[in-house]
């Protein structure tokens, strides 16, 4: 089973597909197995969709499967994974060893709380290169002020671009952020 019925065109636009979300703040850290739902949103079992892709029995066959294991991955905290699924010429992962990327990677995993992913479009420019744009909604952990009341839930669009290594392995190379959500849209 793939997170994504409909990748099979060299490029989708039009209506988002809405992945649905995966439950209130914090949930997909909490007690996931591979008869939960995936946090991607796909409405698959975890064990079925990303899981297999987080614990090596498969690697995915798409940059949009790509993408949404490491939402995923950023959802439960995988760091490892994270880390691995990054293309070198990722600015972060060129500099210092990667030293950068992974803290970075943490300390997004311990800050953020990941509510919601909508793939928007999937861009196949060549067998080797694809852009994903998609939004997410999230929530910041132990915001202090005005935004902390209700959990105020934030969003912002990346249009993300992946890469094939050598090897044939999809992995992500670098994205661009709207936070303003109009300018792929």
């Amino acid at each position: 089973m793939v997170c994504s019925a409909a990748q099979q065109s060299k490029k989708k636009k039009g209506a988002a597909r809405d992945s649905g979300g995966f439950g209130g703040f914090g949930s997909a850290k909490q007690g996931s197995t591979p008869k939960t739902t995936c946090p991607c949103g796909s409405r698959n079992l975890y064990g079925d969709c990303c899981g297999k892709y987080h614990t090596k029995k498969a690697l995915p066959k798409t940059a949009e499967e790509l993408m949404r294991s490491r939402y995923a991955a950023y959802a439960k905290g995988l760091v490892d994974y994270i880390v691995d699924t990054t293309h070198p010429d990722n600015p972060l992962a060129q500099k210092d060893g990667g030293v950068s990327l992974r803290k970075d990677v943490i300390a997004t995993c311990k800050k953020i709380s990941w509510d919601k992913l909508v793939v928007l479009e999937t861009e196949n420019v060549s067998e080797n290169e694809a852009y994903v744009t998609f939004q997410t909604y999230f929530k910041v952990k132990g915001q202090q002020g005005q935004r902390s009341q209700g959990f105020h839930t934030q969003s912002f669009v990346e249009k993300s671009r992946f890469l094939k290594s050598s090897d044939g392995v999809w992995l992500y190379e670098n994205g661009e952020q709207d936070w303003e959500g109009n300018q792929w849209v």
